[in-house]
């Protein structure tokens, strides 16, 4: 297997385990949107969520499925295309970043360098939020600082 993005380095216990670290945006995100984090588990335990760290998807073909790929403002264009190309049929895939949210400028490509390549496929859509849905302080910060 040849890893893609950063290495995670050592970290004890099973995939699930090691994944936990960076669950936290997406558990948030889940809990916002009504659900309990036992109904979270349970759909980890049923297969119907899978949460798979980027430095493991190199040839894997995912099927009838929603791949959701967040702060994509920070990953590198040629880790987001290794994650599109596993897209197999029935698979649509969702991009979610924010420009004033970046910390790190990788190649010097960004979202808005995926939405222009985009633009002319009726496979590609995007939605821009004109303002920080997330707390008036985080309003302040963008705008600021």
């Amino acid at each position: 297997m040849t890893p893609v993005g950063r290495e995670i380095g050592f970290l004890p216990g099973d995939m699930q385990e090691k994944v936990l670290p960076w669950l936290g945006p997406y558990l948030d995100n889940f809990i916002n949107c009504g659900y309990e984090p036992y109904r979270i588990e349970k759909m980890i335990e049923e297969g119907v969520l899978e949460i798979t760290p980027v430095t493991f998807i190199q040839g894997r073909s995912i099927t009838n499925a929603v791949i959701l790929i967040d702060e994509v403002q920070n990953l590198d264009i040629n880790v987001i295309k290794q994650i599109v190309t596993r897209a197999a049929a029935g698979t649509q895939i969702i991009l979610l970043g924010d420009q004033t949210q970046v910390f790190e400028r990788l190649n010097g490509k960004s979202i808005d360098y995926l939405l222009q390549k985009g633009k002319s496929s009726p496979l590609v859509g995007s939605i821009h939020l004109e303002k920080t849905l997330r707390s008036p302080i985080a309003d302040w910060a963008v705008h600021n600082l």
